[in-house]
């Protein structure tokens, strides 16, 4: 084309959108680590991630919180250290938390798997996580 960038009948060509970054593969962590997965919290149920990270801010400095499925109540927080992670899931795993609606939520530490982990699908990697959400939401 010369001139102008027009495309067919006059109308400006149109970018493509930006792709979804990876969701990140997630394993348990017998460990201390400064990722947590946490259950039943997310935009699903009515939480901002920004509402996620005021909940896990007293323990230290929220590095990221992301969402795992749009789908589902499940999120990753990530602390900038160990022991801050580790305050944090003590204080709030199985509590109810006032920042996210007074639901109880589930933390427990995570790795975030190597590429080409073993494990067939996030549900297999989380199985009890998502019972217990499950549970969570059933009981209300």
């Amino acid at each position: 084309m010369s001139g102008g960038e027009e495309v067919g009948n006059g109308a400006a060509a149109v970018a493509p959108p930006e792709p979804e970054p990876p969701r990140p593969r997630l394993r348990r962590s017998d460990a201390p680590t400064r990722h947590l997965f946490v259950a039943n919290a997310g935009p699903i149920v009515g939480d901002t991630l920004a509402a996620v990270a005021d909940a896990f801010q007293p323990f230290g400095e929220v590095v990221s919180v992301r969402t795992l499925d749009p789908d589902k109540a499940q999120l990753l927080v990530t602390m900038s250290s160990v022991p801050e992670a580790a305050g944090g899931q003590a204080a709030l795993h199985g509590e109810r938390c006032a920042v996210l609606g007074g639901r109880k939520v589930w933390v427990q530490f995570s790795a975030v798997a190597s590429e080409g982990s073993e494990a067939a699908s996030q549900e297999d990697l989380w199985c009890p996580a998502r019972a217990y959400t499950r549970s969570l939401l059933n009981s209300t």
